[in-house]
């Protein structure tokens, strides 16, 4: 009797291992589970970033481009200082060049300040106006090209005798534009001396 209460108990621990190995393996399997599951939305939240930083990245690559296509228009765009007293001369020709693309970067009313605004602001192209309340234009002309000799200058005169356009062109002016101004005029004069073409006297 003994030895079958011993057998028994025997039996009982032996299943007792069992279920306790069983729990152990059923909890091992359970851990892994959830150490799957969490290395799986690790992985997903990186990817949810690396998907979000590429994003930024592709935005941040579309503005600097769009900002590389800006400057390049700006720097393709040709830059005009108007220079003349009469405030109603300068609106005609700024009107005149704006509607046409060009960039015009400020206006100046005598040859002092074209020669300081040359300075800060350094145009392509002059438009400058021989009568001034202070030195007269071509001075202007010579104090500009001095220190600038790459701006090109269109000079403007109701005067457009011959020794004038002659002196102009002496002291280093591409091309003269007379007044009034007409629409057609002032637009070839400027494409041609945007060209690199001067004055020829026919």
């Amino acid at each position: 009797e003994e030895e079958k209460k011993k057998e028994e108990a025997k039996k009982l621990e032996e299943e007792k291992k069992k279920e306790e190995a069983k729990k152990l393996e059923e909890e091992k399997k359970k851990e892994e589970a959830k150490k799957l599951e969490e290395e799986k939305k690790k992985e997903q939240a990186k990817k949810l970033e690396e998907e979000k930083f590429n994003k930024i990245a592709k935005v941040k690559a579309k503005k600097e481009e769009l900002k590389k296509i800006e400057e390049k228009n700006k720097r393709d765009k040709v830059s005009i200082l108007v220079v003349d007293d009469a405030r109603f001369m300068r609106i005609i020709i700024r009107k005149i060049l704006l509607e046409a693309g060009y960039e015009i970067l400020g206006e100046a009313e005598t040859g002092k300040d074209a020669i300081r605004m040359a300075k800060e602001l350094n145009p392509d192209i002059i438009t400058m106006d021989i009568t001034l309340p202070d030195i007269n234009g071509i001075t202007a002309v010579q104090e500009i090209l001095k220190s600038q000799p790459k701006i090109k200058i269109v000079m403007l005169s109701a005067d457009d005798h011959t020794e004038t356009i002659d002196e102009a062109l002496k002291v280093g002016a591409l091309n003269f534009i007379s007044k009034p101004f007409e629409k057609n005029n002032v637009l070839e004069i400027i494409n041609k001396v945007v060209k690199g073409y001067s004055y020829n006297r026919k």
